[in-house]
């Protein structure tokens, strides 16, 4: 154990931060780097020009992976209620005992929080 965190701790102490700012209409961006690529020239600037390319526009403010997981799970809301209520359809229509059914599928938050 002792060994693992020394090992994290040298890890750590590689880690090298910047911040870039590819656009005049994009904020600064956070970058966590390893030293390795920090200190190389020719490594830094393929990676700058990497993470530039993937901020084209004004709506995407952050790396466009990013951006798209973002946008992904925003969108989860709607389709999760639509897979429970065919889940719910199914089970009701092919179940032996729909009441104990019905009861394991409720959702034990509170519905207010989605839209």
């Amino acid at each position: 154990m002792r060994a693992q965190n020394e090992g994290l701790d040298r890890a750590m102490q590689g880690i090298r931060v910047i911040y870039f700012r590819p656009y005049g209409w994009v904020p600064a961006l956070r970058l966590e780097l390893t030293a390795a690529c920090a200190n190389s020239l020719q490594r830094l600037s393929i990676l700058l020009e990497g993470i530039q390319r993937q901020i084209f526009s004004p709506a995407v403010t952050e790396p466009y992976p990013l951006f798209l997981a973002d946008r992904m799970v925003k969108s989860l809301g709607a389709g999760v209620a639509a897979v429970e209520q065919a889940v719910a359809q199914h089970v009701a229509g092919n179940g032996d005992d729909i009441e104990m059914t019905m009861l394991c599928l409720q959702n034990y938050r509170t519905e207010g929080g989605r839209t």
